[in-house]
């Protein structure tokens, strides 16, 4: 017969040798991975334009931007053409139907009358003529602002019934002042500040003598209503 401490000793070191070996075991079912063993990769999601906003022009913060654009077409006219050809206003209101409409730049010359519209305006922007609005999109906002070429329509329509000038006398121009893209194809009217001079100087078709645009130049300022 076997010695009752060796029996023992054996029964106690079986049950140590199974349960170390069943505790080395997960049952089928029990163990999960963790979520971020399985996590999908962290995308940067490129960050959408919010809802369409009205660009507001007659806020405080558009109005200084605004007027520092007019600001750098003067100061580009006045530093690249002659004084003797070309004739600059700015800033003129003029009476249409019920109401008024203001003007950024008026430039006779003998080769016809520039009307400007300043747009001192960043990110990209997209329209064509013939739509009402025109975008600005910047990566998260969106602004929609007035076609500025209709703009630019109306003001040479209060120049023309002021001065009598025939339609063919009229260059309208809208001109782009801030780091802007446009993003759509664009009528050749409507560019850069730094296209802007040779784009005037295309024109070299005269209409008038000097002395006639001279003369012409002080009619709009003489009808203009004061700000």
């Amino acid at each position: 017969m076997s010695d009752p401490s060796s029996l023992i000793a054996v029964i106690i070191f079986g049950l140590i040798f199974f349960f170390l070996v069943a505790g080395n075991r997960a049952p089928k079912g029990k163990h999960r991975p963790s979520k971020k063993a399985h996590a999908k990769p962290n995308r940067q999601r490129q960050a959408k334009p919010d809802k369409l906003r009205e660009y507001s022009a007659n806020s405080w913060y558009s109005t200084k931007k605004g007027q520092f654009g007019e600001w750098i077409v003067i100061e580009e006219i006045k530093a690249s053409l002659p004084k003797d050809d070309y004739y600059l206003m700015n800033d003129i209101t003029l009476e249409l139907g019920r109401g008024t409409t203001q003007i950024d730049h008026i430039l006779i010359s003998v080769y016809g009358v520039f009307v400007i519209e300043t747009k001192h305006m960043a990110g990209w922007i997209f329209g064509n003529p013939r739509q009402k609005f025109w975008t600005q999109i910047f990566p998260t906002s969106k602004y929609r602002f007035l076609n500025p070429l209709r703009q630019n329509r109306i003001h040479i329509d209060a120049i023309r019934k002021v001065t009598g000038f025939p339609g063919h006398y009229f260059v309208p121009l809208v001109v782009f002042t801030a780091q802007c893209e446009l993003k759509t194809e664009m009528p050749e009217n409507v560019l850069y500040r730094l296209d802007l001079i040779d784009y005037i100087n295309e024109f070299d078709t005269p209409y008038m003598s000097r002395q006639e645009a001279r003369e012409i130049a002080e009619i709009p300022i003489d009808n203009a209503i004061a700000d």
